[in-house]
């Protein structure tokens, strides 16, 4: 026996246990009926602006669906905590939405959910459980998404533009190419995440929980990471040109070429990183803790590293021109072959640290301290070296002119 479920002047939507559900629209309300191991099955899977009451969609499959903007609800929440307690292999895919009397509290339970290509565009999926979910090339887009739970969940193309994803559990989620523009993840955990080539511009991750997470080659330009984690992180080759990085947390993630220009990296932790070619031009970098961090060849042209610790970093080939390195802490550093040519260097810490052929010309070394620096074959030409401390410098072969353009090797 057929059962009209909903119909309008165009449509009608018949429901049949052993049927499947063609080309239909589901509009308006549909209260207190059931749909067993239904497919979607056209290409136009529309339920749109649904508001779908008690509707049980459990081993339905959602490929493709258009699931924008709807809200399914449950009576209350007791209702759907029962029904989230007896949830099996067969209720692996229901979706469970009590109502409470001031607004919506929404929770949609959908573990191992097959929902690729799905529109969830706008979707109230607060606290939902997406768990192992395929959400390959699924639009979530605006979707609100706040605490939800998408552990090793596939978003890979997934469209989450302008998503309100905060403290979203994300950890081992796989979110390659996704598309997070705008993206809202504060407080988000996405340890162990996988976001090579992400789109993140002008996304919020403020406190973001990062550790381990791969975003090579990804794009963060103007995004804010104020106090994220993302100790033993992989930036390589990731873009964060002029991101609010305060506070963040560097410490042994791996930054092989990536283009830090105009970041604001203030009181950041960058302990050991691995940071090779790596841009941060015209960076903020006061504060900044860099100790034993390898920044070989690294480009700091411009930037401010104003009593940045650099400890046993390794700045080998490191592009300083015109940097400020004022009260900076460069202490048995590596500076062989670097460029700081007109660097700020006034008060710096220099204990012995290596500047074995650099090139300093024009620099600003007052106050600064170079007891037991190596300066062998340094050049020095024109550079400010008052009040300087050289004590047990070693100079073989330093240039250093008389300030008339005169210029002399030391032997």
């Amino acid at each position: 026996m057929h059962h009209a479920l909903v119909g309008d002047n165009n449509h009608e939507l018949w429901f049949l246990k052993t049927s499947r559900i063609h080309m239909s629209t589901i509009k308006n309300k549909c209260t207190g009926r059931t749909i067993i191991r239904r497919f979607f099955s056209s290409t136009k899977r529309v339920l749109e602006d649904a508001v779908i009451n008690g509707v049980s969609l459990h081993n339905a499959d959602l490929e493709n669906a258009d699931l924008s903007e709807i809200i399914l609800m449950y009576r209350d929440r007791r209702e759907a905590d029962n029904l989230r307690k007896r949830r099996d292999k067969n209720l692996g895919y229901t979706l469970c939405i009590p109502t409470l009397v001031r607004g919506n509290y929404i929770v949609a339970d959908l573990p191992s959910a097959h929902l690729r290509g799905a529109n969830l565009r706008g979707a109230y999926l607060i606290l939902g459980d997406f768990t192992d979910a395929d959400l390959r090339d699924t639009n979530l887009s605006q979707a609100l998404l706040y605490g939800a739970t998408l552990t090793n969940a596939d978003l890979t193309n997934a469209n989450c533009t302008k998503a309100k994803l905060e403290r979203a559990k994300l950890g081992g989620a796989d979110l390659r190419h996704a598309n997070l523009e705008g993206a809202e993840l504060n407080s988000a955990h996405l340890q162990g995440a996988d976001l090579t080539n992400a789109r993140l511009t002008e996304a919020k991750l403020n406190s973001a929980h990062l550790q381990g997470a791969d975003l090579t080659n990804a794009r963060l330009t103007e995004a804010e990471l104020y106090g994220a984690n993302l100790t033993w992180a992989n930036l390589s080759g990731t873009n964060l040109e002029e991101a609010f990085l305060w506070k963040i947390n560097l410490d042994e993630a791996t930054l092989d070429r990536a283009d830090f220009s105009g970041a604001d990296l203030w009181d950041s932790s960058l302990r050991d990183v691995k940071a090779k070619h790596t841009i941060f031009e015209l960076a903020d970098l006061r504060m900044a803790r860099l100790q034993g961090a390898d920044l070989t060849n690294t480009n700091f042209r411009g930037a401010t590293l104003y009593f940045a610790e650099c400890k046993k970093a390794n700045l080998s080939g490191a592009d300083f021109y015109g940097a400020n390195l004022e009260n900076a802490y460069l202490d048995d550093a590596t500076l062989t072959n670097a460029n700081l040519q007109e660097t700020n260097l006034s008060k710096a810490y220099l204990f012995g640290t290596n500047l074995t052929n650099a090139n300093l010309t024009n620099a600003n070394l007052e106050e600064a301290n170079l007891t037991l620096a190596s300066l062998k074959n340094a050049n020095l030409s024109g550079a400010d070296l008052y009040n300087a401390n050289l004590e047990l410098t070693r100079c073989s072969g330093m240039i250093i002119d008389d300030g008339e353009g005169n210029e002399y090797v030391l032997v």
